[in-house]
């Protein structure tokens, strides 16, 4: 079940994750299914992942295939420039969550004060592939929904604006 409303989208599982934390206004048995939803969106497979990553970065600078670098780290990109720097990213996520998912990366750099190259390590928060369109089209939808609902709650309703 957990999948399925995983597939309704971004939207409707924070939803979910919100009316879990809202035990106060919902019965337990609610509570207790949506609750779920706090930690267990599925990841993306990595090759979507790498895409969006892909997308989101200056493509000039990215590796153009799926390289394995040492171990399961996937190469993100390498400079040749006086700041030579690589980024390394690990397929598996760490975490993740409705809109976006965590990845490990390795940064080498040159050191600040040293200038000599050392490695970071640091994660990486990637949206999902489509996240932002659909984000978008739910919250249209809500809007019209909100709308509707306000033409029909009547002039006795008006201290509960739901269109605004």
């Amino acid at each position: 079940m957990t999948q399925g409303i995983a597939t309704l989208g971004p939207t409707a599982v924070k939803f979910l994750q919100w009316v879990g934390t809202r035990k106060d206004i919902f019965p337990e048995s609610v509570s207790r299914l949506a609750v779920r939803y706090q930690a267990n969106v599925p990841a993306d497979p990595f090759p979507f992942t790498w895409l969006s990553i892909m997308d989101a970065i200056d493509r000039d600078r990215t590796q153009r295939a799926l390289n394995p670098g040492s171990g399961r780290w996937y190469t993100l990109w390498r400079t040749e420039e006086l700041d030579e720097q690589e980024v390394y990213v690990k397929p598996d996520a760490v975490g993740g969550g409705s809109v976006a998912q965590v990845h490990a990366v390795m940064i080498r750099g040159l050191g600040r004060v040293s200038k000599r190259p050392r490695w970071e390590k640091a994660v990486m928060k990637v949206l999902r592939p489509g996240v932002r369109t659909k984000i978008e089209a739910d919250l249209w939808w809500l809007n019209r929904l909100a709308r509707c609902a306000s033409v029909l709650q009547g002039e006795s309703h008006n201290w509960l604006p739901l269109d605004e």
